[in-house]
Protein backbone atom coordinates (compact mmCIF):
# COMPACT_ATOMS: atom_id res chain seq x y z
CA UNK A 1 0.00 0.00 0.00
CA UNK A 2 1.52 3.48 -1.13
CA UNK A 3 2.24 5.73 2.10
CA UNK A 4 0.07 8.94 1.84
CA UNK A 5 2.80 10.94 2.37
CA UNK A 6 4.40 10.18 -0.92
CA UNK A 7 0.97 10.76 -2.80
CA UNK A 8 1.28 13.99 -4.49
CA UNK A 9 -1.26 16.60 -3.21
CA UNK A 10 -3.15 17.29 -6.10
CA UNK A 11 -6.23 20.13 -6.12
CA UNK A 12 -8.75 21.44 -8.59
CA UNK A 13 -8.76 25.25 -9.58
CA UNK A 14 -10.92 26.54 -12.60
CA UNK A 15 -11.23 22.89 -13.58
CA UNK A 16 -7.42 22.17 -13.62
CA UNK A 17 -5.39 20.02 -11.07
CA UNK A 18 -2.39 21.26 -9.63
CA UNK A 19 0.30 19.34 -7.98
CA UNK A 20 0.62 21.46 -4.72
CA UNK A 21 3.94 20.15 -4.07
CA UNK A 22 5.23 22.48 -7.72
CA UNK A 23 3.69 25.50 -6.36
CA UNK A 24 6.11 28.67 -5.69
CA UNK A 25 5.93 30.22 -1.99
CA UNK A 26 3.74 32.77 -3.13
CA UNK A 27 1.23 30.18 -4.87
CA UNK A 28 1.32 28.08 -1.46
CA UNK A 29 0.26 31.26 0.60
CA UNK A 30 -2.03 31.72 -1.71
CA UNK A 31 -3.86 28.97 -2.13
CA UNK A 32 -3.55 28.74 2.38
CA UNK A 33 -5.44 32.39 2.10
CA UNK A 34 -8.21 30.81 -0.29
CA UNK A 35 -8.44 28.01 2.64
CA UNK A 36 -8.52 30.13 5.45
CA UNK A 37 -11.50 32.59 4.09
CA UNK A 38 -13.33 29.07 2.85
CA UNK A 39 -13.29 27.96 6.56
CA UNK A 40 -14.64 31.71 7.92
CA UNK A 41 -17.10 31.34 4.86
CA UNK A 42 -18.39 28.24 6.17
CA UNK A 43 -17.99 29.63 9.94
CA UNK A 44 -20.55 32.67 8.93
CA UNK A 45 -22.59 30.27 7.71
CA UNK A 46 -23.29 28.65 10.67
CA UNK A 47 -23.58 31.55 12.81
CA UNK A 48 -25.87 32.95 10.43
CA UNK A 49 -27.90 30.54 10.75
CA UNK A 50 -27.81 30.55 14.38
CA UNK A 51 -28.88 33.69 14.53
CA UNK A 52 -31.85 33.28 12.05
CA UNK A 53 -33.37 30.65 14.51
CA UNK A 54 -32.46 32.36 17.49
CA UNK A 55 -34.45 35.80 15.75
CA UNK A 56 -37.40 33.44 14.88
CA UNK A 57 -37.32 31.98 18.70
CA UNK A 58 -37.22 35.82 19.79
CA UNK A 59 -39.83 37.05 17.07
CA UNK A 60 -42.43 33.86 18.12
CA UNK A 61 -41.97 34.82 22.36
CA UNK A 62 -42.61 38.37 21.16
CA UNK A 63 -45.68 37.56 19.58
CA UNK A 64 -47.05 35.59 22.27
CA UNK A 65 -46.70 38.50 24.85
CA UNK A 66 -47.82 41.85 23.05
CA UNK A 67 -50.65 43.76 24.21
CA UNK A 68 -53.02 44.28 21.64
CA UNK A 69 -52.56 46.27 18.86
CA UNK A 70 -53.21 49.78 18.82
CA UNK A 71 -55.31 49.54 15.59
CA UNK A 72 -57.35 46.12 16.38
CA UNK A 73 -60.79 46.34 16.91
CA UNK A 74 -62.33 45.69 19.98
CA UNK A 75 -65.65 46.09 18.96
Amino acid sequence: MEDEKEKPKVIMLDGKEYDLTTFSEIAMANYTGVLIADQELKHISHQEAMVKTARIAYANTLRENLPPAMDSDTE
